[in-house]
């Protein structure tokens, strides 16, 4: 390998650390600025609603857009609304809020 390529793909790796370190801090700050505004039991029945009228949007609100969640709740929105619906439920509601913020800010030591 040519001491150009070499550096380029250091390039790339960096990139991507430094992207992946954005969406962390952003989710995180989202996560925070969501905490504030109401509850975990309020936030949780907001979202059910959400999940009720408009499946993306409610998982959209747990998870973020660029979650897997949510694609798979959109896909599964367009080809059909039932199973949708259900999904978002479900990842609303399987999903602990105070065990997702321990993960977070909690270290692993």
């Amino acid at each position: 390998m040519s001491h150009s390529s070499v550096s380029l793909s250091l390039k790339k790796s960096q990139e991507k650390t430094q992207k992946r370190k954005i969406e962390k801090g952003v989710s995180i700050f989202l996560r925070s600025k969501r905490d504030k505004m109401c509850t975990g039991n309020t936030a949780r029945c907001l979202e059910i609603l959400l999940a009720l009228l408009l499946p993306p949007l409610g998982v959209f609100f747990r998870k973020g857009c660029c979650s897997l969640e949510f694609w798979i709740c959109l896909l599964l929105t367009v080809l059909g609304y039932i199973p949708g619906m259900i999904y978002a439920v479900w990842v609303i509601v399987q999903v602990d809020p105070d065990r997702e913020s321990r993960d977070i800010y909690e270290p692993l030591a």
